[in-house]
């Protein structure tokens, strides 16, 4: 499926050195990343893939964790970066590595300028290749080594068709009149940056049902909210693994304040009210009894899995 195209995985400073200078000859590179943020508390990026017209690289950044080398090609205008959905891979990579962007084609911005009723990667890459990107690997936990075989393919191949569909792309938009606006918005993605804060005071209002809950039901949900995040930190988990929205949704929306309650709020969840029970209380406790000022509601960051 990938022809002659070579596999190398880069997991020395050698090899990144020399990554870095095939990188810097090149005049169109595809770049994605993989992240762990459905397995642990603070999500890093665990690796990234760059294709040019000859070799598909994956680099490992827990293997290599200076990346410098490849800055200078990440801050290159005359090298096309060919991301799919930018917006997540930029802010990971500014905030994990400190790379400066320039040069950005994304193909997803593209496929949506020109109408494509679907724009998802594995969609384009079935539309015009006929692969089909297994999806069991979407969720994988890419801090986990070693990689499989089945693992470097799945990575690669979210790469290697870039540069190429960049070409099909660029024709169509031209085409279509469409180019200049793909341009705009890609100018404009290079410059995002990471902006949540580790522990934003205010991020409970991300819960969906919050805007329905009274000022003490906002109370209650931003101390047990605090509860699950310091525990999820604890663990080294997702929060959403710890204890799911909907559950601090109830809490803050029923406020039970026994053992009993909590029970019989939670019957399908027991093993919540063994693990937390007591906590959840307190915090329950400490949202009721609160008189602090609620916090002001940060804005939302968009944020897609890795």
């Amino acid at each position: 499926m990938f022809g002659e195209t070579p596999l190398v995985l880069v997991e020395t400073p050698e090899d990144l050195a020399r990554c870095a200078a095939q990188l810097s000859a090149a005049r169109v590179i595809g770049v994605d990343t993989e992240s762990d943020s459905f397995h642990h508390y603070r999500e890093k990026v665990c690796l990234i893939q760059v294709s040019d017209a000859h070799t598909d690289f994956v680099i490992d950044p827990l293997k290599v964790p200076d990346l410098s080398l490849l800055n200078p090609i990440f801050a290159n205008p005359e090298i096309v970066k060919v991301f799919h959905g930018a917006d997540y891979d930029v802010v990971c990579l500014k905030r994990d590595f400190g790379f400066t962007m320039r040069g950005i084609f994304d193909t997803m911005v593209s496929a949506q300028f020109l109408g494509f009723p679907k724009v998802g990667l594995a969609d384009l890459i079935h539309k015009w290749w006929g692969w089909t990107i297994d999806k069991k690997w979407q969720r994988h936990d890419w801090a986990a080594r070693p990689l499989l075989d089945e693992h470097l393919d799945y990575a690669r191949g979210d790469s290697h068709w870039l540069p190429a569909m960049r070409d099909l792309f660029l024709m169509r938009l031209g085409k279509a009149g469409r180019l200049e606006h793909v341009i705009e918005e890609c100018e404009a993605l290079q410059e995002r940056e990471w902006q949540r804060p580790r522990h934003d005071p205010a991020d409970f209002y991300r819960v969906k049902g919050a805007r329905q809950l009274d000022e003490r039901g906002l109370h209650v949900l931003s101390a047990v909210y605090r509860f699950r995040d310091s525990r999820a930190e604890e663990q080294d988990r997702p929060a959403f693994k710890v204890l799911p929205d909907d559950i601090l949704w109830e809490l803050a929306s029923r406020r039970p304040t026994t053992l009993e309650e909590l029970a019989g709020l939670l019957r399908r969840n027991a093993p919540f009210v063994r693990r937390y029970g007591e906590g959840l209380l307190a915090a329950i406790a400490a949202g009721l009894s609160s008189d602090a000022p609620l916090p002001t509601v940060a804005e939302p960051v968009k944020r897609e899995p890795g």
